[in-house]
């Protein structure tokens, strides 16, 4: 990849994080508050997970192909 894709996948994935942030504060401050039943957070829960799993499988794939570049590097340095 490029210095300006890497770039840019960086901050799609900054983006997330801040999605996923955003999403926590708001639910955690709506329960917390305890004026609804918990249920009326059912799917905030659903969807709070499925972004922080989106992130988290993001961040594998751009740590596993950052080390497989590593790795790459340290086998031409070594021919």
């Amino acid at each position: 990849m490029t210095p300006r894709e890497n770039a840019r996948e960086l901050q799609d994935v900054q983006i997330m994080a801040e999605k996923t942030d955003s999403v926590l504060l708001a639910v955690s401050e709506a329960v917390c508050a305890g004026t609804y039943a918990l249920d009326n957070y059912r799917w905030s829960f659903t969807v709070l997970q499925e972004m922080s799993g989106e992130l988290r499988d993001k961040l594998i794939e751009m740590t596993e192909r950052a080390m497989e570049e590593i790795r790459k590097e340290k086998e031409q340095e070594e021919m």
